[in-house]
């Protein structure tokens, strides 16, 4: 079954349950605020497979939009790609993120947020 992160209202990225998974808990040790996960909890999102980030409040939409834009991709490439092989087995998925991280750089673009390069530091 395929789960979704809404970024905005206009991009929708649809993934596996193990990569949202793997994002979720990526960004749950990100951004420990409870506030946050109390939130996501309250409206369901994990339940109906869809991480709304568009409604998300503020800070944390912010917040998570430039983790997802900045640091999800390599953090990805680095914890499952560390030899050569590994890369020819997960490049795909490395890719896909970078589309999702597209995706968030543009709406943070919109807002008014400029570039970062990627890697750049933690909120």
């Amino acid at each position: 079954m395929s789960k979704e992160i809404s970024v905005s209202d206009e991009y929708v990225w649809t993934t596996t349950t193990g990569m949202y998974q793997w994002i979720i808990e990526y960004l749950r040790s990100r951004v420990p605020d409870r506030g946050l996960w109390d939130f996501v909890e309250e409206e369901g999102f994990i339940a109906v497979d869809n991480f709304f980030v568009s409604d998300l409040p503020e800070p944390y939409r912010h917040r998570v939009l430039r983790i997802l834009a900045d640091e999800v991709p390599q953090a990805y490439a680095d914890e499952r790609c560390e030899t050569p092989d590994r890369w020819s087995v997960h490049g795909y998925a490395v890719r896909s993120l970078e589309i999702l991280a597209m995706m968030c750089a543009e709406v943070l673009r919109e807002s008014g947020e400029p570039d970062r390069p990627r890697g750049g530091e933690a909120l």
